[in-house]
């Protein structure tokens, strides 16, 4: 039941970058050299999807839901959801890629410091008599002054 109404919603809500989406398919028919109704068998034939030359047509115009951006991706490959995509991320695939790296390292260092402390916290309980803290050295409470 949940799928169908992500799937509802989904065949409604409006790509944001329906404009720039566009732009990037009529330019990538052009050069293909496709028609609507050319690229709607393209999409048929290679991938799973299904759109209907009217919806093609409709996306080159800019009105494209995420549905037709998916079979779209599908038929043109990553490059084409790169060109579409990078403006409204700020970065290039590989760029966005590297700075996740980088804040998964810092997670990871931090994650690293806590796991020293705990293990030394336990080292720590684990070396004084019956697992207590010693706040005294032995060699001062035995000796006299």
């Amino acid at each position: 039941m949940e799928l169908a109404v992500h799937r509802l919603e989904r065949k409604s809500q409006l790509v944001s970058l329906r404009a720039r989406a566009a732009a990037h398919l009529r330019h990538e028919m052009d050069e293909r050299g496709l028609t609507a109704k050319e690229l709607s068998r393209l999409i048929r034939d290679t991938t799973p999807f299904r759109l209907d030359y009217r919806t093609i047509q409709n996306a080159m115009l800019g009105s494209m839901t995420l549905d037709t951006y998916e079979a779209l991706v599908g038929v043109f490959g990553w490059d084409w959801a790169d060109r579409t995509i990078e403006p409204v991320i700020g970065a290039t695939r590989l760029a966005a890629l590297e700075r996740e790296y980088e804040q998964q390292r810092t997670r990871m260092a931090a994650l690293d410091r806590e796991i020293a402390a705990h293990r030394a916290a336990r080292l720590a309980r684990g070396s004084v008599d019956g697992g207590r803290l010693r706040l005294v050295s032995p060699d001062l409470g035995t000796s006299r002054t």
